[in-house]
């Protein structure tokens, strides 16, 4: 697409288009008229500038509003607005740029936000610093987090997300089956439970053993999720997971893990997993194992405190 205003000079190939809450029109592309390279916004009767005309520094390719008021914009630039750590993907408050943590180390082509996450996909090989979080990732609770997908390929591109309302997530990009045995997977799913906690919140204990590569564990009823980086177990290593906020503790059976902890993703919600009363959706995810070894995994819950009559005292 491309657009040309007579008046201003705007001209160039256009690769978004955002409506604000306000009805104004942001536009992103790689047009480079002096005026608003990359980046402007259309008001029904003149273009102009977001922020200032050297705040972005390459061309715009994703464009995407949250319930707040605000923009979010990826794309090739870096250092938005002044900002080190602005690399790719920004947020412009309506007066300033900010970054989302340290940003994704490539291009972002496509942005969507859902219920206060912003899901980022493109060519970058790391988001946040976690190598995990490669070509989709999603920013919450102040960090980035990996997604419990494993794509084909390596080099392979995402161009679009879209979270639906029935919480599937539907991504299109280069990746294929041509020279592939799978088109996309979400790996070994080594635990993924229906169960009951009865009438109260209650704790979990999970137990991990290994050889394979842990991603993530997700209650989808909670949306709590507990996310890990570059944590490879080895054949028979054990991981003891303990939730209970009184006794929290997270060990593993080999003396040269060190800190379990230290795998955990900044933004996790370790601190405050638990499992609400009726049916609770946990999904272990974890990548496949090259090994004949075979991945074993189960998990054991309590309430945390009882009284004589059987319930949670607060």
């Amino acid at each position: 697409m491309c657009i040309r205003d007579r008046s201003t000079g705007l001209n160039g190939a256009v690769y978004a288009l955002a409506f604000a809450p306000n009805g104004d029109l942001y536009i992103g592309g790689s047009f480079t008229d002096p005026a608003y390279p990359y980046l402007c916004k259309w008001n029904g009767t003149a273009f102009s500038v977001v922020g200032t005309n050297t705040d972005i520094g390459g061309a715009v390719y994703a464009l995407a509003f949250g319930a707040t008021g605000n923009l979010y914009v990826g794309g090739v630039f870096t250092n938005a607005g002044g900002n080190a750590s602005a690399d790719y993907i920004a947020k412009w408050s309506g007066s300033r740029w900010e970054s989302l943590g340290t940003g994704v180390n490539l291009t972002v082509f496509g942005i969507s936000v859902d219920s206060g996450k912003v899901y980022a996909s493109g060519s970058f090989t790391a988001a946040g610093g976690l190598t995990n979080a490669n070509r989709v990732a999603v920013w919450t609770n102040g960090s980035w987090q990996p997604l419990d997908i494993k794509l084909p390929g390596t080099t392979t591109y995402v161009y679009s997300f879209l979270p639906a309302s029935d919480g599937s997530l539907y991504i299109g990009g280069g990746f294929s089956t041509l020279a592939e045995s799978v088109n996309a997977e979400s790996g070994q799913v080594a635990l993924n439970l229906n169960v009951s906690s009865g009438s109260a919140n209650t704790y979990p204990r999970m137990q991990i053993i290994g050889p394979g590569k842990l991603y993530s564990i997700t209650n989808y009823t909670t949306g709590a999720q507990i996310a890990f980086n570059d944590l490879t177990l080895l054949a028979g290593e054990r991981l003891d997971l303990n939730f209970d906020p009184l006794n929290l503790k997270f060990t593993s059976s080999w003396a040269g893990r060190g800190s379990v902890l230290r795998y955990v993703n900044a933004g996790s919600d370790y601190g405050n997993f638990y499992l609400k009363p009726g049916i609770n959706y946990i999904s272990l995810f974890m990548d496949k194992s090259t090994t004949t070894s075979a991945t074993k995994a189960w998990m054991a819950w309590k309430p945390r405190f009882w009284g004589i009559d059987g319930a949670l005292l607060e």
